[in-house]
């Protein structure tokens, strides 16, 4: 099962300074007989994040690239504008769809099912199939598994783990491109090169929300 992450980059995050205090005072003029200006952002965090996956769909070149883009989610709250990855058929492969992976990397497939081995490339194939076979698998008494040296007192239950398989992948993907400064293909690069037209478009609908709801009656004068 796929797992939410929160990912940021630092060169590609916008801030709009003053947001939390812009945020706290039209939920006051809200509770005053306001229009429902705190939705009103939150529609305007949407249309940004909207904008966004546009955008992303425009650098978007493989088929699951194109995917990632279509499963984007984006979120009216009215603390920011947000776009996620990893949802409905992409959820299994966004992440690398979006940052790349090692291509050519040696796995090992073994009878204990879970998670396969990472052979690097630095290391003998040999050895590591030693290394991974002089293990088993024993079973807690809470369900749960636990892989100990074959030495160790083998529980009730215990497997000897073997190599069934060697595989080598992750070669649907391109390439690696990190998680830091410069990561991604789709959506972090999207940010990055968007951002003065988020930022322009974003201020313009929250100035046009201030100057509604300061202009109604709800403002402290």
């Amino acid at each position: 099962m796929a797992r939410k992450q929160t990912i940021r980059s630092a060169d590609s995050t916008i801030y709009v300074r003053g947001l939390d205090d812009f945020r706290a005072e039209l939920k006051r003029i809200d509770t005053t007989g306001g229009e429902g200006f705190r939705k009103e952002l939150g529609r305007a965090n949407r249309e940004i994040g909207e904008l966004v996956r546009t955008r992303a769909g425009d650098l978007a070149q493989t088929k699951m690239e194109r995917q990632v883009v279509a499963d984007m989610k984006t979120s009216a709250a009215t603390r920011a504008a947000r776009v996620e990855i990893g949802n409905g058929r992409s959820a299994a492969y966004a992440y690398g769809a979006e940052f790349g992976a090692y291509r050519d990397r040696r796995r090992l497939i073994k009878n204990t099912r879970g998670r396969a081995t990472i052979v690097r490339n630095n290391e003998k194939l040999s050895k590591v199939i030693r290394k991974v076979e002089s293990q088993t698998l024993s079973y807690d008494r809470r369900g749960g598994t636990t892989t100990v040296r074959k030495k160790a007192r083998e529980a009730w239950g215990a497997t000897a783990v073997k190599v069934v398989r060697v595989t080598v992948g992750w070669n649907q993907f391109r390439p690696w491109r990190g998680n830091k400064l410069g990561a991604g293909y789709v959506l972090f690069p999207t940010l990055r090169k968007n951002s003065d037209e988020i930022a322009e478009k974003y201020m313009a609908r929250v100035l046009d929300i201030a100057g509604r709801a300061f202009n109604s009656g709800g403002g402290s004068g």
